[in-house]
């Protein structure tokens, strides 16, 4: 499976789904450490405010069958003002950006919390307008090899699939 990422950070993400086999065409990081990493591993990584949802899809001039991303979690984390704000309506821009693309698969990642959010709400109206069946879960990523205690929200989509 080819993929993009979107909200890439240092890549982490991307870099787990290479180890799993999948091909790596873009990421997509609007902070500038974070995308020097990106760039200096090599990557193919552009600095863009996501925000931006018509450029993002221009710039994105590939068709991957998977778009990954995990939006940023400030707005949505126990440790914040748990303010729903501008960070928080980059998942509702996530979802717009996978609405428009199409691939046939998305994963979204974020803290537990975002799962209950008015944003992540209204991504998931707009996923299953758009034909997205979905697969949600809570799970601890300590169980699966993450070295500290650390509980996130996934949400998977396939394209023309029963939730």
């Amino acid at each position: 499976m080819r993929f993009v990422e979107l909200f890439a950070g240092a890549g982490g993400m991307g870099l787990g789904l290479e180890a799993a086999g999948m091909e790596h065409l873009l990421s997509f990081e609007k902070m500038e450490a974070p995308h020097s990493v990106l760039v200096h591993a090599g990557k193919l990584a552009l600095k863009m405010d996501l925000a931006d949802v018509g450029n993002a899809v221009i710039a994105m001039r590939h068709f991957p069958d998977l778009i990954v991303g995990g939006p940023p979690c400030q707005d949505f984390s126990v440790q914040g003002e748990q303010v729903e704000g501008d960070r928080a309506r980059l998942t509702q821009h996530f979802a717009q950006i996978v609405c428009l693309k199409r691939p046939q698969w998305f994963l979204f990642e974020n803290v537990v919390r975002a799962a209950n959010s008015r944003e992540y709400q209204a991504a998931r109206k707009l996923w299953k307008r758009h034909g997205y069946g979905l697969t949600e879960v809570a799970i601890d990523c300590s169980e699966y090899g993450v070295p500290q205690k650390r509980k996130r929200f996934f949400c998977i989509g396939r394209l023309d699939e029963i939730d």
